[in-house]
This record gives structure tokens, C-alpha cells and sequence, in this order.
């Protein structure tokens, strides 16, 4: 399976920190404010202003709250681009064997769900297959790398866990995934 803690400690290593530009603050400051505009008249950025969009009891605790908020989306995005490159290198260091079947069922389950549009889309058939082939590969490869990483970890939900996500509605089996999954990753976090 290849050394992934070695891996997932190089690629984290890679981090960059999140950061929030002042122009950013502005410029979703000036969303808002467009965005209750009453006919041709801008409302005022203010304290006033920050009470009606929120309960912020002025104009710094809005952008205070604009300020997390573009923090947050940012170091999600760092944080899942380098999950895609660890499991993406730790693929590359595996000698994995996929199992035909389990991308052929994975190609027909995509080809239902993404086939239509991708057709609509000015696809041809040709094109389709190809391109969902390919990505039916990634995901059983993807799909076997955390099943390997967790049963060799002994990482899996209690199904007390499942049962707390499941309080949100959904299916037992795609709930178990999903966490099982964010606690692969988790583990490779901390590596």
C-alpha cells in the first residue's frame, strides 16, 4: 500500500496558510449592501446598516463575521485540495489492483447519473464513456486506498456515530462512508 503516513506528512507540509485580503471585506461588504438596494438608492454602510443583515450590533462585528466567514471557506479549500494530493500520491506510490467489476459498476452508476447532462452538454457518447471510465477508476481507486488505510488503522465509526448522522436524515450505508472516510483523512491530518 505504499508508505501513506510518509506521504500525507510531505504533502501537509505543503500547507499554505489562509489569509483575508481587505478587498475581499469590501467587496462582500458591497454584495450585501447591493443587495438591498431599495430601487436606485444604496443603503448606507453603518452600523444601522450591519443591524438590519444580521444580529451584529455594528458595522465592525459584520465584517468581523465577513472576515470568518472568507477564513473559513478558504482554509476548506486548502484543506480539501490537500486531501485530494494525499490520496491522490498515495495512489501513485500503491500498487493497486481494481477490480474490473467494481469499476464497472461504479462506470454504469455514473453514466446514469452524469451521462445525460454530460450528453447535453455537447458530449458525444464516445466522450462520455471515456471520461466517466476514467473517473470510475479514480474513485475505485480512491475508495479501496481509505478502505485499506482504515482497516489497517482500525478506523471505523461506531454505530453510534452512523446513528448521530443519521439524526440528519439519509442512508445508513452512505452516512458509515462518509465517516469512515473523514476519519482516514483525519488520521492522515495528524501524520
Amino acid at each position: 500500500m505504499g508508505n501513506y503516513k510518509k506521504i500525507a506528512h510531505k504533502v501537509l507540509g505543503e500547507k499554505k496558510e489562509a489569509k483575508v485580503e481587505p478587498g475581499e471585506i469590501e467587496k462582500t461588504l458591497e454584495w450585501i449592501q447591493q443587495s438591498r438596494k431599495e430601487g436606485d438608492k444604496l443603503p448606507e454602510l453603518n452600523d444601522e446598516f450591519a443591524k438590519t443583515v444580521g444580529k451584529f450590533e455594528n458595522l465592525e462585528a459584520l465584517k468581523k463575521s465577513v472576515n470568518d466567514g472568507i477564513l473559513m471557506e478558504k482554509q476548506m479549500k486548502e484543506r480539501d485540495r490537500l486531501r485530494l494530493k494525499m490520496l491522490d500520491e498515495i495512489i501513485k506510490d500503491s500498487n493497486l489492483d481494481l477490480p474490473a467489476v467494481m469499476i464497472e459498476k461504479t462506470f454504469q452508476g455514473m453514466s446514469k447519473q452524469w451521462g445525460p447532462m454530460m450528453k447535453a452538454a455537447g458530449k458525444t457518447e464516445e466522450q462520455v464513456a471515456q471520461d466517466l471510465r476514467s473517473r470510475a477508476k479514480e474513485n475505485v481507486a480512491s475508495n479501496l486506498v481509505i478502505y485499506k488505510i482504515a482497516q489497517t488503522e482500525k478506523l471505523e465509526p461506531t454505530p453510534e456515530e452512523v446513528e448521530t448522522k443519521l439524526g440528519g436524515g439519509g442512508d445508513y450505508n452512505y452516512n458509515y462512508s462518509v465517516l469512515l472516510n473523514e476519519k482516514v483523512y483525519q488520521f492522515l491530518e495528524q501524520q
